[in-house]
Order: C-alpha cells, then sequence, then structure tokens
C-alpha cells in the first residue's frame, strides 16, 4: 500500500488487490467520506468506480461486455443487427446512441436511466470479484460527461455483489466451525434499518445478533432451514462489513467496537488516518443523517432479488413498547424497552431479556415485532409464557396485556 501527499488529481491510497480486495477499500473510503475515482485494474480490464462522499455514484470499464450496446443485446433489449444501425445512425445524424433509443421509441427515458443504473452496478459487481491486480484512488476525480447517478449504499453494493457471484465467501474452504465464536454487529441500528436492503432470512438472522450471542446460539435460533444456510448468511453479513464473527474476548470485543463505531479503526491506525485524513483520536466528521425509509428509495432494487427488502417491510414501523414489573421479582430488574424487532427472553446470559431464576427456561420466550404489531412466542419453555392467565404458545400482544413468565409477571405497554 503506498501513498501521496494530499492535493486535487492525485492518488491517495493505492496497493494491490491481493492484499486488499475492492471491497474492503470501498469500504475505507465510505469510512472517510471521500469523493474520486478508484481505478481497478486486472488482466480482465480497467474498471474506475466513482464515489462522492464515499458513497458510489456510477462506474465505467474497458471490458467490451460492459458497452452499453452489447449490455442490451446481451439482456435482449436489441437485437445485435438493430444495435449495429443505430451505432451507425447516431455517428451519421451526429446523435447520441441513447438519444436513438428513445426517439425511436424502443425503450424510454426512465428504462434507459434504469438500464444505465444497472449497468454502473454489473461494472461494480465485476470488480468487487477480482483477487488479482492493482488499484490506486485518485482524490477529487469525476466523470468528465454527464451521467447517470447511482444510488446505492456501500454495503447493499458489497452485499449483492456477494450474493450474485458467491464465490467471496471468504470462510467456505473452512470446514471446522467454531460455535464459540462472538457476533457483532459493526454499524449504527439507524443506519442498518434506514439505509440496508436484506432478504427475509437475512433479517431474520441479523435481527437475533445483540453482542452476546455466540455463533453457536444464532445458529440454533436462526429462523433459517438450516444451519449451513445460516452459516452463509453469516458469511455474507461479514462480507457487507454488516458484522464480524470473531474470538470471544469481552475486553478487546468492547475496545473493537468502539473503534469502528467511532471509525477509528484502532486495528489499522496508519490506513485509518490516511483514508479518513485524521489521527485516531480525531473525531470523524458527522455523516448527514438518513432520511426516513432510505432503502425505499436506494437504486439496490434494480440489482436485488425480488425478496429483498427493507427493515421497515420487514417488522413494519417501530412500535415503541416496554415490559413493566408487576410482580416483585420483576419490578427489581425491569422495566425492559423493547428495543429490538426481535428479543428473546430466557435464563441463559445470552439473551436480549435476562430472567435469573430457576422457574425461567433458558431459552424462554420470543418477543417480536412484524407489520401487525408485536406477539410473544413461547420456545418450548419448561413452565410455558402466559397472556392474561392463559397459557399461549403464540400470542399478538396489546397494550395493558398481562404476561407471565415462571415467577416474574410483566405488563406490556406500547406507545399509540
Amino acid at each position: 500500500m503506498t501513498s501521496a501527499p494530499p492535493g486535487p488529481g492525485s492518488f491517495c491510497l493505492a496497493g494491490q488487490l491481493a492484499d486488499f480486495p475492492v471491497g474492503d477499500v470501498l469500504t475505507f473510503l465510505n469510512m472517510g467520506l471521500k469523493t474520486g475515482a478508484l481505478e481497478v485494474e486486472s488482466k480482465a480490464g480497467n474498471v474506475d468506480i466513482f464515489l462522492r462522499d464515499g458513497e458510489v455514484i456510477h462506474a465505467i470499464s474497458t471490458l467490451r461486455r460492459f458497452r452499453l450496446q452489447d449490455f442490451l443485446v446481451a439482456r435482449g433489449i436489441l437485437t445485435e443487427t438493430l444495435a449495429a444501425r443505430l451505432i451507425a445512425r447516431s455517428r451519421a445524424e451526429n446523435t447520441t446512441f441513447l438519444e436513438l433509443l428513445v426517439s425511436t421509441g424502443i425503450v424510454s427515458e426512465e428504462e434507459v436511466c434504469n438500464f444505465q443504473k444497472i449497468l454502473c452496478g454489473e461494472i461494480a459487481f465485476e470488480a468487487l470479484r477480482w483477487r488479482d491486480g492493482k488499484f490506486r484512488f485518485i482524490r477529487d476525480r469525476l466523470p468528465s460527461e454527464t451521467f447517470v447517478e447511482l444510488r446505492i449504499g456501500i454495503q447493499n453494493l458489497i452485499l449483492e455483489g456477494v450474493r450474485r457471484h458467491d464465490e467471496a465467501m471468504r470462510f467456505e474452504q473452512e470446514v471446522h466451525i467454531d460455535r464459540d465464536m462472538a457476533v457483532t454487529l459493526v454499524c449504527a441500528t439507524g443506519m442498518l434499518e434506514q439505509q440496508v436492503v436484506l432478504t427475509p432470512a437475512e433479517w431474520g438472522v441479523i435481527s437475533l445478533i445483540n453482542g452476546k450471542r455466540t455463533l453457536g446460539d444464532l445458529l440454533d435460533l436462526s429462523p433459517a432451514e438450516s444451519e449451513l444456510t445460516t452459516w452463509k448468511i453469516l458469511q455474507r453479513l461479514q462480507m457487507a462489513r454488516l458484522i464480524l464473527i470473531h474470538e470471544r474476548d469481552p475486553l478487546e470485543t468492547e475496545k473493537t467496537m468502539i473503534a469502528i463505531r467511532t471509525g477509528e479503526t484502532a486495528a489499522m491506525p496508519a490506513l485509518a488516518e490516511l483514508v479518513t485524513g485524521r489521527t485516531a483520536h480525531q473525531p470523524e466528521r458527522e455523516r448527514p443523517a438518513p432520511e426516513e425509509a432510505e432503502a425505499e428509495r436506494s437504486d439496490v432494487r434494480l440489482f436485488t432479488s425480488g425478496d429483498a427488502t427493507s427493515s421497515q417491510r420487514i417488522f413494519g414501523r417501530r412500535l415503541p413498547a416496554r415490559l413493566l414489573g408487576v410482580s416483585d421479582p420483576a419490578r427489581a430488574i425491569g422495566p425492559f424497552l423493547l428495543s429490538n424487532p426481535v428479543m428473546t427472553v430466557g435464563r441463559a446470559n445470552s439473551n436480549d431479556l435476562v430472567l435469573p431464576d430457576l422457574s425461567i427456561s433458558k431459552q424462554h420466550a420470543q418477543i417480536s415485532q412484524d407489520s401487525r404489531g408485536w406477539r410473544v412466542a413461547d420456545l418450548n419453555s419448561t413452565n410455558g409464557t402466559w397472556v392474561n392467565g392463559e397459557r399461549s404458545p403464540q400470542r399478538k400482544l396489546k397494550s395493558g396485556d398481562e404476561l407471565r413468565m415462571g415467577i416474574y409477571t410483566f405488563r406490556f405497554e406500547q406507545d399509540e
């Protein structure tokens, strides 16, 4: 990795893809809110990925299949003969290929715009696959011609690239899975809910990560069809820099999480200073707060599968709720704010709500929110979960309901 003195148009970051894959470099540039072009060169060809304030806005490539006319032929929008005629006509009439596409009625302006965005995404996905070659980042370089701006967050871009190509799984070679490994969220909850688009299965897994559960806990609790499916989901989430799978060391884990969340990147201070332009003890520049439901307007929908969606579409609009102690033991440890869309209750320390009594099973119940409101589901506990005096394997909750588990009794309250 090399660096150069700062200055407009100069490169400030360079290295080999074998050491720093494109996904890693994009993540660091995103942390530093950088504007410029990431130039990637491999034996296959060249790709330029343009960023503004750390987000990918455009991409171009020297590869023939990423020319718009070839791209449209490959997708069945044009025949090779028609594409050749349009190119020849555009040269003869001194107009552009895009203008002819619209004026001849082959596609609409909106469709042309979307095709250009899809093409940019495909180019970026191609670069994410490369492991041989080199890269450099040119500060403040943007496309020289008018371009359609892509709107897709770095995490969504990397995540869809991993879904698309699958080979980016770094841990696929591992035969043995250490179930005692810790799994931790490394992105702010607000960013996760507002900007990231996941499949229902991915939301189901990531909603269980609370900083206390081990990899084994997640494999056991996951709603996915098998442990292998859950493991692959966790791999994708880690590749997208949404989670971190690491050795269990409470002190070091806390330091790492603080470093990541504050942008200090303590594990690689030299690289952090190079990318962010500040020392490890300088505060991070404040990133503009995302608008509500940003994921719903993002261009990520042009690339993801049909079932990929935002947190709000899976869990509904966040409905603040809490459990208030009614019985004496509950008063001593409550109240509990239901801060996540999926929370488990039990005696084991890995639960979101820990009730330390033998009348409570290790994994006793799950309280979750969906588009219809909050629900409680018993997790095959010994003594059961009771709502308003009735044993309830699963039940929708409304404000004022009395919830009893073992010796603990709570009143459920939800803001209107």
